[in-house]
């Protein structure tokens, strides 16, 4: 019998919502997903602090979601926070409101932890996936790389190079400037620099998150996005820079004519490109595989394998009695 469950990822640019049916041989069935913006990291790297009108964004909702878990019978709702609450002074603050006023525990999650289980997201529907692999998650407030070999994890690195956080520490003009993108290049080259000890070229190179997955939708020219067309989509090198050409010349509101692109990812998806671009430079890759799952769906399924282990643990201890 499979369990219904909730994963909801809190992002520093988005908040996503995952509802499934997880069976105890850890296959997952989305019924239903989402994506809102709450831009919760915003001035995050600046200030240290969460303003409260997105606060207020992401408080609204996660009341929204916790209305559809109710309406979809969800048993077990599992919240996860990422970089913006890792940064954030006053994180604890808005883990107490959440408490209050919704009920929901949020886990605020280390970057080794969110690498591991995008890496388990990402694979868990590529068995087909043989050899290295290398899983790029490219976040709002940072980049997490997770390197494994036949699907199995074994190490990763995280960097605090995100599409937000570098947005507002880079470009002030819009569109930004040819000083500002080249102090942008020479910034993600010092950062890349840390991950040397894992830039062995992979077999395979994985990308995860919103960025990758909006690249993919605009390479296809969705008018609807379409996660069964972008899940597997290998998106070229040559078609990324196509695409960074293409939004360097904009500004922000103007982009959003591009096929794709959806509101509340305009003002970023550059950054974004810029880094995916320079990850496939680092890894000399012509192109990378996108899935659209990623962290939501490791939440469930490292769930699901805790429970697993905790009911062989019992049978154990009730065997050994007898």
């Amino acid at each position: 019998m499979a369990d219904r469950m909730a994963a909801i990822d809190i992002g520093t640019n988005t908040i996503l919502l995952l509802i499934a049916e997880v069976s105890a041989k850890n296959q997952i069935e989305p019924i239903y997903q989402a994506q809102r913006v709450a831009r919760l990291g915003q001035g995050v790297n600046e200030t240290g602090k969460l303003r409260p009108e997105n606060v207020k964004k992401a408080l609204d909702v996660l009341e929204a979601y916790q209305t559809v878990c109710r309406a979809y019978s969800v048993q077990k709702v599992l919240c996860v926070g990422t970089s913006a609450l890792r940064d954030a002074s006053d994180r604890g603050d808005f883990l107490s409101a959440v408490k209050h006023y919704l009920g929901l525990e949020i886990r605020v999650i280390s970057g080794e932890e969110e690498a591991r289980l995008s890496f388990l997201g990402a694979l868990s529907n590529k068995p087909a996936l043989k050899g290295s692999v290398l899983v790029a998650d490219i976040g709002g407030g940072s980049t997490e790389f997770v390197s494994g070999k036949a699907g199995k994890y074994e190490g990763c690195r995280s960097l605090n190079v995100g599409s937000v956080r570098l947005t507002e520490r880079f470009f002030h003009h819009d569109p930004p400037v040819t000083e500002e993108l080249n102090a942008f290049r020479n910034l993600l080259d010092q950062e890349f620099r840390k991950i040397d000890a894992i830039s062995v070229e992979p077999d395979h190179l994985v990308g995860v998150a919103g960025t990758v997955t909006t690249l993919a939708a605009m390479a296809l020219k969705m008018t609807d996005y379409d996660p069964g067309k972008t899940d597997g989509y290998e998106l070229s090198l040559e078609q990324i820079r196509r695409l960074i050409r293409q939004l360097k010349a904009l500004p922000s509101k103007e982009r959003l004519k591009i096929p794709g692109l959806y509101p509340g990812r305009e003002d970023v998806i550059l950054a974004g490109s810029l880094i995916l671009e320079g990850i496939l430079e680092k890894f000399n890759r012509n192109a990378v595989i996108v899935s659209d799952r990623g962290l939501r769906f490791g939440v469930l399924l490292n769930e699901v394998s805790h429970e697993n282990r905790d009911r062989k643990g019992v049978k154990s201890a009730v065997s050994s009695k007898f």
